[in-house]
């Protein structure tokens, strides 16, 4: 097909006619006409049959009055078959349409009963050489945008309430339709019109457009029209037997494959916390010494921090060293909750000084911003040595501490001292007489505090926002939980601190144990929004 020089295709409206009709005995026929007792109604029956019919609407002065609407039960571009044409109706839409002011032609595609309102036709109009884009639709289709995309599903006045019970009546009408007729009489295994789930995206496609109807837990991948979405906003919703609507929203890398769980429409959103690893990618441990090489511009490795020392890539298999005295153990273990991915495991077994560890690196291609961002999914699974850190009245302190810091290119070497602090993971002692752990921005935890808590034996996502302006914002599972100042005159990021140091400092007397994976280290451009 040639470019398309027409209008774009608006879908007018759905008309639905219902045949239906009554016959009655009388004693007698039309008056002087005479009865013939053999002609005999045998009886009488509503046939169930093109009841639906699809109307689309084309700007009148962008084709000529001898347009046709091409319409195939297939991709056209994709061995779709031919069905028919349809030639303009008699009489001119003067309405406005979608925001725009006709008259139009109007093009009428009949035939959908109603077991057949999840059938897909594909049309483009062709007027001489010229042709139109091509659109997929159907009935259910229809139905489905006028509850979800214009929101009668939460009605707003009395017109869209009942706009609301006729489309939902006609869907559930539809879905016995279908139970009856295709399941039933013809043997088939049809999943329901009203068992499946409604997508709408505003700036995207799945497979080439950007609505349809798809099987309950389906996967898709939404292609962005803007390369520069990064995000979506998914929301879902939930119609209880009572009629009640509820959403969900949640935010997904754009290139994240999403399940469908329900009706869904699908937004440009932000990069929050916690997806910083699945936009961008990083470190995920998944090979043996992917964080020894400089991979992707991440370096890790030991570091002394009484001595200002680079003690290098010493490795320690977990089962022979973990209780070995004196060493910062350092390796590759098997995720205790997925025995088919390996994680970085970091153990430190009565260690007289401070030693650092986790040294890394900013990611190649994510070198310039105003935010340096550090997010990593973190495990705390080992809490022996914790109890010589509590001790007397002190009934919380810090066991691990997060710094930026200085590297020199990409292989890991020390290059200079440690920088601020910019948040501590501390351990309080509960009313259980356990350890409740949270992440903190403060000398010591505000033990008011509910936020940042992080639950021993899980997996948590960290994620530290260091700004020029010398701000900085924590979250832990995405949620936001601190705000502060973290120096008064702002930072040089670019040019001098390019990676988070953490110092381990608790297993004084005992060994303690965590687990990362997904690393992620970087620069974005990204507005600081205050408490």
């Amino acid at each position: 097909m040639k470019n398309s020089k027409l209008t774009k295709i608006l879908i007018l409206t759905l008309t639905a006619a219902l045949l239906a009709c009554s016959a009655f005995a009388f004693g007698a026929s039309a008056e002087g006409e005479a009865q013939n007792p053999e002609i005999e109604i045998a009886g009488r029956n509503v046939k169930y049959g093109a009841t639906l019919a699809i109307q689309y609407a084309v700007l009148q002065s962008s084709v000529s009055d001898t347009a046709t609407l091409e319409v195939y039960n297939g991709d056209p571009a994709n061995g779709g078959e031919f069905k028919f044409s349809v030639k303009a109706d008699a009489a001119l839409c003067n309405d406005t349409v979608n925001g725009i002011e006709g008259p139009f032609y109007t093009y009428t595609v009949p035939g959908f009963a109603a077991a057949d309102v999840c059938d897909e036709v594909y049309v483009f109009v062709k007027d001489g050489d010229n042709v139109s884009e091509t659109m997929k639709y159907s009935p259910a289709e229809y139905f489905y945008e006028r509850l979800f995309v214009d929101d009668v599903i939460n009605p707003n006045d009395e017109t869209e309430t009942y706009q609301k019970a006729l489309y939902l009546s006609y869907l559930e009408h539809a879905a016995d339709a279908q139970d009856y007729f295709l399941n039933f009489l013809g043997k088939e295994n049809v999943t329901l019109v009203t068992d499946r789930h409604f997508v709408n995206i505003v700036g995207g496609k799945v497979d080439g457009v950007c609505a349809g109807i798809y099987e309950p837990g389906s996967k898709v991948t939404i292609t962005p029209d803007d390369a520069s979405v990064k995000a979506w906003d998914i929301t879902t919703y939930t119609i209880a037997a009572d009629g009640t609507v509820t959403t969900a929203t949640k935010t997904v890398a754009a290139s994240a494959e999403v399940e469908l769980t329900g009706h869904t429409t699908v937004e440009a959103g932000e990069i929050g916390a916690g997806m910083y690893y699945d936009v961008y990618g990083g470190v995920d441990y998944s090979a043996a010494n992917a964080y020894i090489v400089a991979k992707d511009g991440y370096a890790f490795g030991t570091y002394n921090y009484s001595s200002s020392s680079f003690t290098g890539y010493t490795l320690y298999d977990k089962t022979t060293y973990e209780t070995t005295d004196n060493r910062l153990h350092l390796n590759l273990a098997t995720d205790p909750k997925d025995a088919t991915n390996k994680v970085l495991w970091v153990h430190r077994h009565n260690v007289k000084d401070s030693v650092d560890f986790v040294l890394s690196n900013k990611k190649t291609g994510m070198t310039s911003g105003n935010c340096l961002v550090y997010e990593t999914r973190f495990m705390l699974v080992d809490t022996t040595g914790i109890t010589s850190v509590i001790s007397g009245t002190e009934t919380y302190d810090y066991i691990i501490d997060l710094q930026l810091s200085k590297t020199s290119g990409t292989t890991g070497a020390w290059a200079g001292s440690s920088g601020p602090v910019i948040g501590k993971i501390f351990a309080k002692i509960n009313a259980e007489g356990g350890y409740t752990y949270y992440l903190s921005s403060n000398d010591h935890i505000d033990t008011s505090s509910t936020g940042g808590e992080l639950k021993i034996g899980e997996w948590n996502t960290i994620t530290i926002e260091v700004y020029d302006n010398g701000k900085e914002i924590q979250y832990v599972n995405g949620e936001r939980i601190n705000y502060k100042t973290v120096s008064t005159s702002g930072f040089d990021l670019d040019a001098t601190y390019d990676s988070v140091l953490m110092n381990m400092r608790y297993g004084l007397t005992g060994g303690a144990g965590v687990y990362f994976d997904d690393t992620f280290v970087g620069f974005i451009d990204k507005e600081c929004v205050a408490d």
